[in-house]
């Protein structure tokens, strides 16, 4: 184990540039420290080895049901039946665990996810004139299927935010459900989109142009909650619009 610190704060970030998630700069300072470090050259190879080896054991989509049956096959032959009764159900939970796992890591990343819904809210959020306030009708025309519904699900008033606005948001290749609070000066930005690009990045920009994106996915869905840096809403206020978002997506994965 390495006890040089640039060392072990690179190593920390190791994993996620093998899979493509930190920022332009983490990225690159992950890259200068490789051009000078032998010792973490080797490591990244080694982990590159080690990830190829578990992906390509894998494959794309990871035969559950051959696999159980050959892992019961084997109980069979060398445990007493009420042993394999008792073991079975575990063997069912650790496959379902195993393979998931499998299923998740070899998805790949947004990488952009965070960065899109931060630039988003500045160019549609921000731009929405200060005397704009909610209209039923213009909103239930602005949204679309499957997110016609969003408005009836989430709050119209968190704390001292209110819903001005809620529509369909197309950027940069993404089809956004945006619901637009505000609060005084103080605007936040919800958005709802399908999951299509790949699971989120494990590490992103805490701050990106003094915001901050919050993510959350739900596996078919991902939502997003962008606020202020310096003055963000409550805690309560962004655990109600991102709660209440996510049991919407939810309901529509059913």
């Amino acid at each position: 184990m390495t006890t040089n610190p640039e060392c072990r704060g690179v190593r920390e970030l190791m994993d996620s540039y093998i899979s493509g998630e930190l920022t332009v700069e983490s990225n690159h300072e992950v890259l200068r420290h490789l051009e000078r470090c032998e010792a973490c050259r080797s490591e990244l190879a080694r982990r590159e080895r080690t990830r190829a080896l578990l992906i390509g054991s894998f494959g794309d989509a990871p035969d559950a049901a051959a696999l159980e049956a050959r892992i019961a096959e084997a109980i069979d032959r060398e445990q007493p039946i009420w042993k394999r009764v008792a073991r079975y159900g575990g063997i069912a939970a650790a496959l379902a665990i195993v393979v998931g796992a499998a299923l998740w890591f070899s998805r790949p990343v947004d990488a952009a996810a965070y960065v899109d819904s931060v630039d988003n809210h500045i160019a549609c959020a921000l731009q929405v004139p200060p005397d704009v306030a909610y209209d039923w009708e213009r909103v239930q025309q602005s949204l679309a299927q499957p997110y016609n519904d969003i408005i009836n699900a989430a709050p119209h008033k968190s704390g001292d935010y209110d819903l001005i606005d809620a529509h369909m948001c197309p950027y940069n290749g993404r089809d956004y459900a945006h619901l637009v609070y505000r609060s005084g000066p103080h605007t936040v930005s919800v958005f709802a989109e399908a999951a299509t690009r790949g699971r989120l990045p494990s590490s992103h920009e805490p701050e990106r142009k003094g915001f901050i994106s919050t993510g959350a996915t739900t596996g078919g869905h991902q939502v997003f909650v962008v606020t202020e840096g310096a003055t963000p809403p409550p805690q309560s206020v962004l655990d109600d619009l991102m709660g209440a978002t996510l049991a919407f997506v939810r309901r529509l994965e059913r």
